[in-house]
C-alpha cells in the first residue's frame, strides 16, 4: 500500500474520488487511453473530443479558439443536452462520478457531477491584458511599457506612446471574452507601416513596446507545500512580414541549463502562492532581452507546452495539476521534476504549424544542407516533418534533433525554413515568416558536422 510519503499524483486522485468513478473529458485520443490506463478502466471513463469533432464537417477548419469553443459546447451538454451526456451516463447512470476536464479546456458549464481540479475565477482573470501588468508590479518584476484603450482610439497614436524604437504590439480582446490563444488577435508593426486592424468600441486593446530578444516561458505548479519550477522554454513565434501577425509554433526546450530562469521561475511561483492564494499549474510568457527577463503573459494552467510529450507523461502532470488545484501537497518532489524534464527538455525539438492547405499527407525526412531543410535518406535524417488533416485543417509537425540545429541552441532562426520547406514541397500556403525579432544575430550556417 502506498504511504503518504510515496503517493505520488495519480494515487492522490484515486484517495479524491471518495469511492466513486472519474469521467475525464479530454481533446486528444491518446490523452484518453492514457488516463484509462493510470486511473484503472474499471474506474475511469474518458472520453477525447477531437475525434467527435472530426466527424464534423463544419469543425475542420477551425482557428484554436474555434476548436475550443467546439469543446467548451459539447461538454456543456453533460447537462443532458448533447452526445457527451449519453456516453457518460452509460458509464455512471447516477451522476456521482467526479469530472476532470484537464487544461486548457475550462468549460463554463459541464453538467451537474463534481468536478476535480477547476480554475478559480480570480485565478483565471489574472490572464487579462489588463489586469496582468498589476501582477508583474506585485511581484516586483520590471515590464514593457503599455497602454490599454478601447477599440477606435487612434492606433498608431497609442504605439507611439509605447514604441521604445523597435516598433509596437496590439492585442486585441473582445470586451467581456476571454483571452485568445496561439498569437490570435496579435499585430506588430515597425516605424509607420501600422497593418489594418478591424476593431470597435466593443473591442479592447493593449499596445506595448516591441522588445527584441528570445520569446521564453518560465513554467511550473504551486503546492500547498512546494512550488515545482519547470525547464524554462523558448517559444517560437515567428512574425509574418506582409500582415503583421504572427505565427505561434509551439514551445521548445533548449533553456533548461539557465539556472537564473528556473530561479525566477520558482520565485514567481512563490510570489503567486503568497499574494493570491494561487494554486496548480502557472505559466509565464516573455522575452528575454538585454534587460533582463520582461513577462509579457500569465497564464493560470498547463499550456500546450506538454503537446510533444508521450501521453502517460502529459496525463502524470494534468493529474498533478488537478490535486495542486485541489490544496494537496506533493510528497515527491523529483518524481514530479524528473516528469517535468522528459515532458519539456530532450534531444529534439517539435515545431506546429497550421496550414489551410496542402497537396496530401505526407511524413518527409529531411536534414540541413548549409541554411537550408531538403528531404533526406531516413537514415541519414536529421528530422522529420509530417503533414495531416486536422480541426485546423492540416497540421504541420516537425521534429528536429537539437544538434543538429544551425541556430543552437535556439530554434526560432531556422524555423522559417521548416515553412520554406513545406510550403515548396508540400503545397502549404505558410507564406514568408521572418526571424523572432533580436534573434537576427544567429545566422542560420551549416552544422558543425556533417554526418549522422
Amino acid at each position: 500500500m502506498a504511504t503518504a510519503r510515496n503517493l505520488n499524483p495519480v494515487d492522490q486522485l484515486r484517495g479524491l474520488l471518495n469511492d466513486n468513478r472519474l469521467i475525464v473529458v479530454c481533446g486528444r485520443h491518446d490523452d484518453a487511453a492514457a488516463w484509462e490506463d493510470a486511473i484503472g478502466q474499471n474506474l475511469c471513463r474518458a472520453i477525447d473530443l477531437d475525434t467527435m469533432a472530426l466527424e464534423r464537417s463544419d469543425t475542420v477548419r477551425r482557428k484554436e479558439s474555434g476548436r475550443l469553443a467546439f469543446h467548451h459546447e459539447s461538454i456543456a451538454g453533460l447537462n443532458g443536452t448533447g452526445p457527451l451526456s449519453d456516453i457518460a451516463d452509460r458509464f455512471d447512470p447516477q451522476r456521482l462520478a467526479a469530472l476532470i476536464t484537464p487544461d486548457p479546456l475550462d468549460p463554463p458549464a459541464a453538467g451537474s457531477r463534481r468536478r476535480l481540479g477547476r480554475r478559480r475565477p480570480m485565478w483565471r482573470l489574472c490572464e487579462d491584458k489588463g489586469v496582468v501588468d498589476a501582477i508583474w508590479a506585485q511581484l516586483g518584476m520590471p515590464y514593457p511599457r503599455s497602454v490599454l484603450a478601447d477599440g477606435g482610439h487612434d492606433v498608431a497614436a497609442l504605439g507611439a506612446m509605447v514604441d521604445a524604437g523597435d516598433g509596437a504590439v496590439c492585442a486585441v480582446q473582445r470586451a467581456g471574452a476571454a483571452p485568445t490563444s496561439g498569437a490570435e488577435g496579435m499585430w506588430w508593426w515597425q516605424g509607420d507601416r501600422i497593418p489594418d486592424l478591424t476593431v470597435s468600441r466593443h473591442h479592447r486593446l493593449k499596445v506595448m513596446q516591441l522588445v527584441p530578444g528570445v520569446p521564453t516561458r518560465l513554467h511550473g505548479i504551486v503546492f500547498t507545500n512546494v512550488v515545482v519550477a519547470f525547464p524554462p522554454m523558448e517559444v517560437v513565434t515567428l512574425p509574418r512580414p506582409q500582415s503583421g501577425t504572427f505565427l505561434c509554433c509551439g514551445a521548445v526546450g533548449g533553456l533548461a541549463d539557465d539556472q537564473n530562469l528556473r530561479r525566477l521561475t520558482y520565485e514567481i511561483g512563490s510570489g503567486l502562492s503568497a499574494r493570491l492564494g494561487y494554486r496548480g499549474a502557472f505559466s509565464v510568457d516573455g522575452l528575454m532581452s538585454a534587460d533582463g527577463f520582461l513577462p509579457t503573459d500569465l497564464n493560470t494552467r498547463l499550456t500546450s507546452a506538454m503537446e510533444a510529450a508521450a501521453a502517460p507523461i502529459r496525463v502524470q502532470i494534468q493529474a498533478a495539476n488537478v490535486v495542486a488545484r485541489e490544496g494537496c501537497n506533493l510528497h515527491d518532489v523529483e518524481w514530479l521534476g524528473g516528469l517535468a524534464e522528459s515532458a519539456f527538455s530532450g534531444d529534439s525539438v517539435t515545431i506546429y504549424g497550421a496550414a489551410n492547405r496542402a497537396n496530401t499527407a505526407s511524413n518527409v525526412a529531411v536534414r540541413w544542407a548549409g541554411s537550408e531543410l531538403v528531404a533526406a535518406d531516413p537514415d541519414l535524417a536529421h528530422g522529420q516533418i509530417r503533414l495531416e488533416p486536422s480541426l485546423r485543417g492540416w497540421t504541420l509537425t516537425a521534429c528536429l534533433r537539437r544538434d543538429y540545429l544551425p541556430s543552437k541552441p535556439y530554434a526560432g532562426p531556422v524555423a522559417p525554413k521548416v515553412f520554406e520547406f513545406a510550403d515548396r514541397l508540400l503545397g502549404t500556403d505558410f507564406g514568408s515568416l521572418a526571424v523572432p525579432f533580436g534573434l537576427e544575430q544567429y545566422p542560420a550556417v551549416p552544422p558543425a558536422s556533417p554526418g549522422r
